[in-house]
């Protein structure tokens, strides 16, 4: 078991829905729901909060089952992601500006992602995975793969949707409760700048 798996197994135990939870710790349900599904663990100071909920220490939170069983206690080393955002100019460029905010993040995460940068997501389009406000981590050096959280600069708005490259077609495609339009480049259209692939996801009340 991880983190993930602990969260839900206790929360379970504790026979509270994850809105029940999200209530008591003072954070959005999909905050639960991003740390159920390991898409995203929360900081040393919200461990310490789910232990209290949960009646339990912070080192059964993060605690992580081997192969063999044998129960192995996770040193919480993090490492700060700054922010930034993009100012658009009135002739319809766009510059990319680091703001004063960062992002907390394990150590594994700039370990594998030393230029990673942080943004905080705008609008519902992505909303399944990152709703509005919650902040994405995103590497400026790694190429897209065909189902992945990208970042893209098209004519001169900067948005977040999936990839898919087939041939000479490109399609960024939205993954949200709400309708939609796939937006469909093909080869010689654009302009499109691939800014960086999304490699962490975080909740927004864990922003510093």
């Amino acid at each position: 078991m991880g983190v993930a798996a602990n969260i839900k197994r206790l929360r379970k135990d504790a026979k509270l829905t994850q809105e029940q939870l999200a209530e008591k710790l003072g954070v959005a349900r999909s905050t639960i729901t991003q740390w159920e599904n390991g898409w995203t663990q929360p900081r040393m100071g919200m461990v310490q909060a789910l232990a209290t909920v949960f009646g339990t220490t912070a080192s059964v939170i993060v605690a992580d089952e081997s192969a063999s069983g044998v129960v192995q206690t996770k040193t919480a080393t993090e490492s700060l992601v700054p922010l930034v955002s993009w100012e658009r100019h009135a002739g319809g460029t766009s510059d990319q500006q680091t703001t004063t905010r960062y992002i907390e993040v394990p150590a594994s995460v700039i370990a594998n992602h030393p230029r990673a940068q942080g943004l905080i997501v705008e609008g519902d389009c992505m909303n399944r995975i990152a709703p509005d406000g919650i902040a994405v981590v995103f590497d400026p050096d790694l190429n897209p793969e065909n189902g992945a959280i990208t970042i893209i600069e098209a004519n001169h708005e900067v948005i977040i949707r999936r990839w898919y490259l087939s041939g000479s077609t490109l399609v960024l495609v939205a993954d949200s409760t709400h309708d939609f339009n796939d937006i469909i480049f093909r080869k010689g259209e654009g302009p499109i700048r691939v800014i960086g692939t999304v490699v962490w996801i975080q909740s927004p009340e864990e922003l510093l």
